[in-house]
């Protein structure tokens, strides 16, 4: 690795460490507004690792940081599809809550059904 990708390579890793503590702990927002400079990151570690005519550094340090960027993106993408498998239990449960269920009829004074099914209910859209 050239000196320019070790710039980049600690920078993407410098993001997807924050990324990862922010899904760790379910924080959505913080790890979505990090989606830009993670995609730059990413941009810039992939047109240094393009060039190859620089010169190159201790392969000690090249492994020391091409591990620890595998590792931070395994993690990514095991906290990436956990946030996404939580997402969905949650929209399956709103779904499931707003689907009014069937009440058993019940028959008032004069004759007349009265339905038992719960009422409208009432869910945000803007979380």
């Amino acid at each position: 690795m050239s000196p320019e990708i070790l710039v980049a390579a600690s920078r993407l890793s410098d993001l997807l460490v924050r990324e990862n503590a922010a899904l760790a702990c379910f924080d959505v927002p913080h790890a979505t507004a990090l989606l830009g400079a993670k995609t730059d990151a990413v941009t810039r570690f992939a047109a240094a690792a393009a060039r190859s005519d620089e010169m190159l550094v201790d392969a000690s340090v090249t492994l020391a940081a091409a591990h620890r960027l595998r590792g931070l993106a395994d993690e990514n993408r095991r906290l990436l599809e956990r946030a996404i498998q939580v997402q969905g239990r949650v929209i399956g449960l709103i779904r499931k809550a707003a689907i009014r269920p069937r009440g058993h009829d019940r028959y008032g004074r004069n004759g007349q059904s009265e339905n038992t099914a719960p009422g409208p209910i009432a869910v945000r859209t803007d979380i």
